[in-house]
């Protein structure tokens, strides 16, 4: 019976034979049977000549020995001779197909041969392995040829638990208030990602507010802030986008609808602080005050706090209970009365409680205020010093030249001021007096005398000291601010005499 092909994947029987001082094995060509490189049969001119149906095929592998061209003729010997054997082979078989006694003495024969031929299978490895790269890079670049999508990035998605698809609000949610909570990433981290608002923006009920966002967070958020009072039964609905640095975009559609109900802030907050007073030499780390938040019946995670308004203050955080979560504020940075004396906070609590069937808000806030306690650290400030005068030419002793106001410069509890004349290094003190409480300053002696000791255009300088009084032993010292003020005299008339004539 004629053996019309090999099966796919089946190996067969090479002969063998060891190298020889006349010839060695081949070492950079091998047949490789034609079912095993995945081609198609070659049409076959004599079917009696090669009755398998199968081309051999022969490769060459690179050379690893550094004899490779000294042994090309050996080469070309061995392949000369299994061509022979292949041929001879195939004639063998279809000359005794009938005859099971000679098909036995056949395999006999070919089994002592394998004894004596060179294997015409040779190692494949590399070969297949720079197959399979090659046709890996050229579809990888047909993919992004045929695929630019692929090449540009994909576009950012927004969280499937904030589709916002239908929201109940009660139709108390106060306006600028916070009702709902974006969230989106980008597989690509091009990041930060925008939210916006699709269309008229400013004829909106809502905005949209993107949250500061780095290729170092997970995700990208954005609150929609009520802009306008909603009402009971009527549906709102309008488009939100997200894009990220690249130009990628996503739009999604969004609706909401108030339901006549209040809000429980009770319930949402169990304990909320009233208006927090610190002093503003409070250290950082200072304890405020702290809030308890209820989380949503409907989730298994628990309420996440945040605070906003000022980078001066922080939230510390720690679930109290399986329902609960308390966030404690505290001080992160200086205070200064004198700078800003009153903060406003807000408090938003993340998966906050919400009425089932009446709030599928996923986000609820408070106010919180904080005021800060003036604490005496700060001098007496001038509000009212000429720092330039000129004395009229008829001015007399007692009379007032001018009045200095100064006050002190912590606003929250101020002292009382007084003033002084400094007559440390200054001659001029004494020709002048100051009333301590009212700041009014007198001319003492004569310009004459004043004029003797000075040079003609020279101003005559003096310091006026302002201090605050302390009237609490306890009370921290009493600080003073100073001021210059400068004199000039009046013009002096120094010309010779001379006579009228008559006319």
């Amino acid at each position: 019976m004629i053996r019309r092909g090999l099966d796919r994947g089946q190996r067969i029987a090479q002969p063998q034979m060891a190298s020889t001082s006349s010839s060695q094995p081949e070492k950079n060509r091998s047949h490789v049977p034609l079912c095993r490189l995945g081609t198609e049969p070659v049409s076959r001119t004599s079917a009696a000549e090669e009755p398998s149906g199968q081309r051999e095929c022969y490769y060459y592998t690179p050379a690893t020995s550094p004899h490779h061209h000294h042994h090309h003729h050996h080469q070309h010997h061995h392949h000369h001779r299994l061509k022979q054997h292949h041929r001879h082979h195939h004639h063998h078989q279809h000359q005794h197909q009938h005859h099971p006694h000679h098909q036995q003495q056949h395999n006999h024969q070919n089994q002592q041969m394998q004894h004596h031929w060179p294997s015409r299978v040779g190692p494949i490895g590399p070969w297949l392995g720079a197959m399979t790269a090659y046709r890996l890079l050229t579809i990888s670049l047909l993919i992004g040829i045929l695929c630019p999508h692929h090449v540009q990035g994909a576009d950012p998605k927004f969280d499937p638990t904030t589709r916002m698809r239908l929201v109940l609000v009660p139709a108390d949610a106060q306006v600028n208030s916070v009702i709902y909570r974006l969230r989106a990433t980008d597989e690509e981290f091009d990041y930060p990602l925008t939210f916006e608002f699709v269309g008229d923006a400013s004829a909106s009920t809502v905005k949209v507010e993107s949250l500061p966002c780095t290729k170092y967070n997970s995700v990208c958020q954005a609150n929609i802030v009520l802009q306008r009072r909603l009402e009971p039964g009527r549906y709102y609905d309008f488009q939100v986008s997200v894009k990220d640095t690249k130009g990628g975009m996503t739009t999604q559609l969004c609706s909401i609808t108030a339901t006549n109900f209040t809000t429980p802030h009770d319930l949402i907050f169990p304990h909320k602080p009233g208006i927090i007073m610190i002093p503003e030499d409070a250290k950082r780390g200072t304890e405020l005050d702290y809030v308890i938040a209820r989380k949503n019946p409907l989730f298994q995670k628990p309420v996440y706090l945040e605070l906003w308004g000022s980078p001066l203050f922080a939230i510390r955080q720690k679930i109290v209970s399986s329902e609960t979560t308390e966030g404690t504020v505290f001080l992160l940075g200086p205070l200064d009365f004198e700078k800003q004396a009153m903060y406003h906070l807000t408090i938003l609590a993340n998966d906050a409680y919400a009425e089932p069937g009446q709030d599928s808000r996923n986000i609820a806030g408070m106010e919180i205020v904080v005021i800060v306690q003036d604490v005496q650290d700060q001098p007496p400030v001038f509000t009212s010093a000429p720092p330039v005068t000129k004395l009229p030419p008829g001015i007399l002793p007692g009379d007032k030249i001018l009045q200095v106001h100064a006050e002190d410069g912590d606003k929250g509890n101020p002292r009382e001021v007084r003033y002084g004349l400094v007559s440390e290094n200054n001659p001029f003190t004494s020709f002048f007096d100051i009333n301590e409480t009212s700041g009014e300053i007198f001319l003492m002696r004569p310009l004459e005398d004043i004029a003797f000791i000075t040079h003609v255009g020279d101003p005559v300088l003096l310091t006026v000291i302002a201090e605050e009084v302390k009237v609490g032993r306890d009370e921290p010292p009493a600080l003073a601010s100073t001021v210059q003020l400068a004199f000039f005299l009046p013009d002096r008339t120094n010309s010779p005499p001379y006579f009228e004539n008559d006319q």
